[in-house]
């Protein structure tokens, strides 16, 4: 059985109303774009007809407030798309719903962050519906000219609300689509203190962390809370510091959550389906270090980008930040390695020349996220050519009394003991 779909707007104003709108959207929309030889956005297109439609017929929407408003204006532009699947999404990520992973014509998995999961009836009857329908999606997101097929089996989005899609060829399903929804009323220390992600203490060192220009790797598994946290420490930056971010897809979407920042976002980009156009991580930060900025922020650490990140910090460009999969502090080294391809005596010396603190993050079996350890990197070289690294907080140490937050084990030391006396930390 398919799911018939009714969007919270729809509840409240009437599903006639709204569908309505779609169609005016999509016949003035498509005859735009007939008559146009420049059209290189047709969502765009589409978003700004629902807009005008919208702002044409006020009064059926005179009780919603103007987030959701904002909110409609994408359902009735993905509407008039025959885009069912993203309203069904933006509708579900109202509700509080972290992860949405569509399993081809089997069912659909909803994780929320309240820690709760839930199995609800598939969206398809049949995989050409659902094909179909992810075609669109991507001609829409003007990725249509990357390959997706068994031989290039998935491909990497992101909606304009920042919503991550991934999509790929499943030997079980078909088609398997998973969105990742951030949740963007978190954007400070103080957001993560209300959510019991950290305690005063630990958020003011971590403040005290970006102030002082630390070089920082955030580690963490896959949805621990990793990204939500590099943006709520990279509120406690400046006003007008440059900030140049380097993403393989721009998720961060920095520039508007912290406007009072001089942002500028570098991408990456595959190659097209003729096997041109690619744009690496290391052109992007050949790029990005010759803008002259304040401060370097990679998405995610893997692959060449990341020995490029520590050639980058080692060579004075203080403040960078970075997140990488990784599933405890000392596992960041062996990833790091293991990223950046190099042998594991040229990689610590370049992580002890470069990096500062790892800070982890954990999210627990019920939906919790915690800042659990935060480790200082040694600068001293050992005989046995080992990296060291001193806690400084950690979570529930042995000998201490239990405690729900991380709590200071050591004080920091050498430069990173000076650097955080001088942002005003007292331990």
């Amino acid at each position: 059985m398919v799911v018939e779909f009714k969007t919270e707007t729809n509840t409240k104003t009437g599903a006639a109303t709204v569908e309505q709108l779609a169609t005016w959207t999509q016949t003035r929309a498509e005859e735009y774009i007939t008559s146009s030889s420049e059209v290189s956005d047709p969502r765009a297109v589409h978003v700004s007809f629902a807009t005008k439609a919208l702002a044409s017929n006020k009064a059926s929407f005179a009780d919603l407030e103007t987030d959701q408003l904002e909110h409609l204006v994408y359902d009735i532009a993905d509407l008039a798309m025959g885009h069912k699947l993203l309203t069904k999404v933006r509708e579900l990520a109202r509700k509080g719903a972290s992860d949405i992973f569509v399993k081809g014509t089997d069912a659909v998995v909803i994780h929320y962050r309240s820690g709760q999961r839930e199995a609800v009836d598939p969206w398809y009857s049949s995989l050409k519906g659902l094909g179909d329908e992810i075609r669109n999606l991507r001609s829409s997101l003007g990725i249509a000219s990357t390959p997706f097929d068994p031989h290039n089996p998935s491909f990497d989005a992101r909606l304009p609300e920042g919503i991550r899609v991934n999509a790929a060829h499943s030997a079980n399903s078909g088609y398997e689509l998973s969105f990742r929804v951030p949740d963007r009323s978190i954007r400070s220390l103080a957001d993560l203190k209300a959510n019991n992600t950290v305690d005063t203490p630990l958020a003011d060192f971590l403040s005290a962390a970006v102030r002082a220009q630390l070089n920082i790797v955030i580690s963490g598994g896959t949805g621990a809370g990793k990204t939500a946290l590099l943006l709520c420490m990279l509120g406690e930056l400046e006003p007008l510091e440059r900030v140049v971010t380097i993403e393989d897809r721009a998720e961060l979407d920095l520039a508007t959550l912290h406007p009072k920042l001089d942002v500028v976002e570098l991408e990456g980009r595959g190659a097209n389906s003729d096997g041109v156009g690619e744009v690496t991580g290391k052109q992007l930060m050949k790029s990005a270090l010759r803008m002259h900025p304040d401060r370097i922020v990679v998405g995610e650490a893997r692959d060449e980008i990341a020995r490029e990140l520590l050639t980058a910090m080692a060579s004075g460009n203080d403040g960078s930040l970075s997140t990488l999969h990784a599933r405890s502090p000392s596992a960041v080294i062996d990833r790091l390695v293991e990223c950046s391809g190099l042998d594991y005596a040229r990689v610590t010396e370049s992580i002890r020349n470069a990096v500062d603190l790892f800070v982890h993050v954990r999210q627990f079996s019920n939906g919790e996220r915690r800042v659990s350890d935060v480790v200082q990197v040694s600068a001293a070289r050992e005989l046995d050519g080992l990296l060291r690294l001193k806690p400084i907080y950690a979570f529930n140490p042995k000998g201490a009394p239990q405690s729900t937050y991380a709590q200071l084990v050591a004080k920091p030391s050498g430069r990173v003991a000076s650097r955080l006396a001088a942002a005003g930390w007292k331990p």
